[in-house]
């Protein structure tokens, strides 16, 4: 029955994946972590992790002068012993030792508290991965005994965060901050976090002007799944205009290493961001190429038949020419440092420290098509540098639109189009009768200021609906709206009637006396 048993309990620990031997002891407050982080742990099992200096703290049920710690890979004593498998601690009441290498134990760091033993240990970096045995004796009697898991060291860095920006006048010193005091919710920072299982210490260093950048929260160890925030701060100097990109790195430098070659078996962890610098007048673009940088528009706003001046600010080490041209543009002038130049190319000599102003005076000759309100039309410029012979090319885009005091109306156009809005079908612009009469209750055959001319005749004149003194024309004074068929010779109006009538009398007048002539015989 007890071999059944014993049978039954080894099975299970093995269906279940867990090692043979668990642990078991007297001796309380059993921990084992890295040095100044929280105890971790896998299926239970504490982490050892090889190459870094941990604590292992126990507290014996009485205090012991002959304390050994045994350490080793699998579920029984390696055969061939050396440090990726087996190591052995001892504390004698005085001494703290390594009794098998001298060199994976800090004694300093050692300290007996009370009941409480801490010793300050580590494996060399090559310390066998997998699960290993923790044994403690005390005066020779095993008091403890449990599995430990043994990982490799390894560092990780997690970067989150934006390229940043910074716009800056040129030849101007001025001190720049990812950080606005002022909307603290608003600034723009970068994070890190350790992802590895080791400590570590960030360094940040940036592949140009170091010196003149800096960040926050840079200094500290890094500890296990820490997150950090940072922000920047640059000393800008006085810069001609230019743009260009500082790449900031961060790398992890592991911490805490038992032995200094234990970096020899880390992959040290970088990260990188991108700062981009805009050196240039507020809202002007930066061109550039070897020996040469172009400040200008990149898009401008203006209306057909204006005249529009663009700058252009110009330095570099290299003297070069300028050539312009145009799409749907008339160029008219050019400027050199206000004094027009007819130079084409315009001929420049560069320094850096000076800014050539060029002024280019262009016209929006062409107009929008037909049904179109703007249209697109380019300013182009080519850049070539005297010495390097380098060519490039940038352009001004313009939206030119339809301009206010162009003439687009038609002057035989009735301003009282048939396009409006007539929802109770009365050919009056509700619109029209809501202005005059608050409401469309009104109908077209009313005549609301009782001047003799309904509403229909008066919104077609389009005359004051709601005024007796402004009413349609009427030169013939006959009530009736000269545009509305009203015709001022009257006799050419009523002559057709007249006739019509009279043709009708004498007919049936001729009937009568035909009629009565009959009878008569």
């Amino acid at each position: 029955m007890r071999k059944t048993i014993i049978v039954i309990i080894l099975a299970m620990m093995i269906i279940g994946g867990l090692p043979v031997k668990p642990a078991h002891g007297a001796i309380d407050n059993f921990e084992i972590s890295l040095a100044g982080e929280d105890p971790r742990f896998s299926g239970g099992y504490p982490i050892i992790v090889a190459g870094i200096w941990h604590n292992l703290d126990f507290s014996l049920p009485s205090t012991s002068n002959n304390v050994t710690v045994f350490l080793y890979e699998g579920s029984a004593l390696p055969t061939v012993k050396n440090e990726t498998n087996f190591y052995q601690f001892h504390y004698d009441g005085s001494t703290w030792e390594d009794l098998e290498y001298s060199d994976y134990i800090s004694p300093t760091n050692c300290a007996l508290l009370g009941s409480l033993y801490s010793f300050y240990i580590g494996l060399h970096a090559t310390a066998v991965e997998g699960s290993w045995t923790l044994e403690i004796f005390s005066n020779g009697v095993e008091e403890h005994s449990s599995i430990v898991l043994v990982e490799m060291p390894r560092a990780g860095i997690s970067f989150s965060g934006p390229s940043f920006y910074f716009d800056i006048e040129p030849y101007q010193s001025i001190s720049l901050s990812t950080y606005d005091p002022a909307d603290s919710s608003g600034s723009s920072y970068f994070t890190t976090s350790n992802t590895g299982n080791i400590p570590m210490e960030f360094e940040f260093t940036y592949d140009i002007y170091d010196n003149l950048l800096s960040t926050s929260n840079s200094t500290g160890i890094r500890h296990l799944g820490e997150q950090s925030r940072h922000y920047i701060d640059l000393q800008a100097q006085a810069w001609s205009p230019r743009e260009f990109t500082i790449k900031g790195i961060i790398t992890g430098e592991p911490n805490m290493l038992v032995t200094p070659e234990t970096t020899a078996y880390i992959l040290s962890p970088t990260a990188s961001f991108n700062i981009i610098l805009k050196v240039a007048r507020p809202d002007f673009e930066i061109f550039q190429m070897d020996g040469l940088v172009v400040q200008y528009k990149s898009m401008v706003m203006a209306e057909h038949n204006d005249e529009v001046d663009l700058d252009l600010y110009v330095t570099g080490t290299n003297d070069s020419h300028l050539s312009v041209s145009t799409t749907d543009l008339t160029l008219i002038k050019i400027f050199k440092n206000d004094v027009e130049t007819l130079e084409r190319p315009v001929y420049v000599s560069f320094s850096e420290d000076v800014e050539t102003h060029l002024l280019v005076t262009i016209e929006c000759s062409e107009s929008p098509s037909e049904n179109q309100v703007s249209m697109m039309a380019y300013v182009h410029y080519k850049a070539e540098t005297d010495d390097t012979q380098i060519v490039g090319f940038f352009n001004t885009s313009m939206v030119v639109r339809i301009s206010t005091t162009d003439d687009t109306t038609d002057d035989t156009v009735d301003d009282t189009t048939d396009d409006f809005d007539d929802v109770d079908d009365d050919d009056m612009d509700d619109a029209w009768e809501e202005e005059y009469f608050d409401d469309t209750s009104q109908t077209g055959s009313d005549d609301f200021d009782n001047d003799t001319f309904d509403n229909l005749e008066e919104f077609e004149a389009n005359t004051d609906p709601t005024d007796p003194d402004d009413f349609p024309a009427d030169d013939d004074d006959d009530d009736v709206a000269d545009d509305e068929g009203d015709n001022d010779d009257e006799s050419s109006e009523e002559a057709p009637g007249f006739e019509l009538m009279t043709i009708l009398v004498a007919t049936i007048i001729a009937f009568t006396l035909i009629t009565f002539s009959r009878r008569r015989k």
